[in-house]
């Protein structure tokens, strides 16, 4: 998880490694859910975790302290229609519910000079998504499958998902998958005469079983 946040030009930035994660995860869920018909298919897909993270930086003298507090739940519903035997077209709505608070020290020695809460989010975010998923099967056990969407209007300025995947079915029910997947949050307001900007990549690795009925 990398990014910044920035509030009337202070600004904090998040890096968090996969094994912080994993050391600092507190719960983490992942499900996603498919039918279809003919052409027409659909989709929810559900992202959850909640984690807490602390990274220092020093700058001359002065050290500074970052805690995190993270909740971010994502969940896409969705709705496609085949165009090609190997692509579809989807459309829908993502949600994503996130709350951060993050609090700033920074010491010279034994003297705070910064001392600082900050609640930068606690909300509920929709937008109107457009994008494809592509699978392209070699046989009947191995397959690639590319999912990639983009935030065409919503509430936040830009938010894109890309999702590439190797597949292999062992039989008709069960199959296992793998590959990289990347979401990419912006978002800037304005409230009161104070000025936020908010930028959020989550990225890495996947692995995961699919049951198939």
């Amino acid at each position: 998880i990398e990014g910044h946040v920035e509030i009337d030009g202070d600004r904090s930035d998040i890096d968090v490694g996969f094994g912080d994660i994993l050391d600092k995860l507190t719960l983490g869920l992942i499900g996603e859910f498919y039918a279809s018909k003919g052409n027409w298919g659909t989709a929810i897909r559900v992202n959850y975790l909640e984690m807490e993270a602390e990274s220092e930086s020093y700058s001359g003298l002065t050290k500074t302290t970052i805690e995190s507090e993270t909740e971010v739940g994502l969940a896409d519903f969705l709705l496609s229609y085949k165009v090609h035997p190997d692509l579809k077209l989807v459309t829908g709505a993502r949600v994503l519910y996130s709350k951060i608070d993050i609090s700033i020290e920074s010491r010279i020695g034994d003297i705070v000079v910064i001392d600082r809460d900050l609640s930068v989010t606690d909300n509920a975010q929709w937008d109107l998504l457009f994008g494809i998923n592509y699978v392209h099967r070699f046989d009947n056990q191995w397959a690639l499958m590319l999912n990639a969407d983009y935030g065409v209007v919503g509430d936040s300025d830009r938010n894109i998902g890309i999702d590439f995947r190797g597949w292999y079915s062992f039989n008709e029910q069960h199959s296992i998958w793998f590959g990289y997947k990347a979401l990419q949050l912006y978002n800037e307001s304005r409230e009161g005469g104070l000025k936020s900007e908010m930028e959020l990549t989550q990225h890495g690795p996947t692995l995961g079983y699919a049951y198939t009925f």
